[in-house]
């Protein structure tokens, strides 16, 4: 209620609080307000961003969420495992979405068959999926250049899968917020992804 907002419904066109403005009207007006009943205001609260497929209990926590008011989560996969138990936990629940992705540090922990694999996973199921993601870099635990280079080369091929299905991403980012950036914005994709979310 603190952003102000512009009215031309009656005070012509000043910055008011939406609370005092609606008060207002109705103590200036309260025969008028009486014939149209005042519209319920809907707030829908979404979780963009959780690992459900790490829980020992996934229904419990959907539920919970939803007790909560809770109407719509993201869950987002770190590999090829997580993957598989994210899709399965989004065909389960019409509340729940999946992310698909392998996760900057589970990256390094992986080998090249592995990565390889994940990689297969992501492309046979994006069309299942509603975002890429969890994906990006984490110079936290990449510490060495190849290991930079691993993940800065997987998030460009993940940027890559984004583009071509038409789908957003969800960046994981420490330690490394400007690299993140820098390619994002190679080859103009930062702007590509901006125009696919609109």
């Amino acid at each position: 209620f603190k952003k102000p907002y512009k009215s031309n419904l009656l005070l012509g066109v000043f910055p008011v609080p939406a609370f005092h403005l609606t008060a207002f009207f109705i103590a200036a007006f309260p025969s008028y307000c009486l014939k149209f009943p005042m519209q319920k205001i809907v707030v829908m609260l979404c979780d963009s961003h959780c690992h459900l497929d790490m829980l020992s209990d996934p229904s419990e926590a959907v539920a919970r969420a939803q007790n909560a008011g809770v109407e719509r989560m993201l869950s987002c996969a770190t590999g090829a495992e997580s993957i598989a138990k994210g899709l399965a936990l989004a065909k389960k629940f019409p509340s729940v979405e999946c992310a698909i992705g392998i996760h900057p540090s589970d990256l390094l922990s992986m080998g090249a068959a592995e990565i390889e694999s994940a990689f297969a996973a992501v492309e046979k199921n994006i069309s299942m999926a509603a975002a890429v993601g969890e994906v990006g870099l984490d110079f936290k635990r990449a510490k060495s250049i190849e290991q930079r280079e691993l993940q800065e080369n997987a998030f460009r091929k993940f940027i890559s899968i984004s583009l071509r299905h038409k789908k957003p991403v969800v960046v994981h980012a420490r330690y490394a917020e400007p690299r993140c950036l820098e390619i994002l914005e190679e080859t103009d994709n930062l702007r590509k992804l901006r125009q696919q979310a609109d």
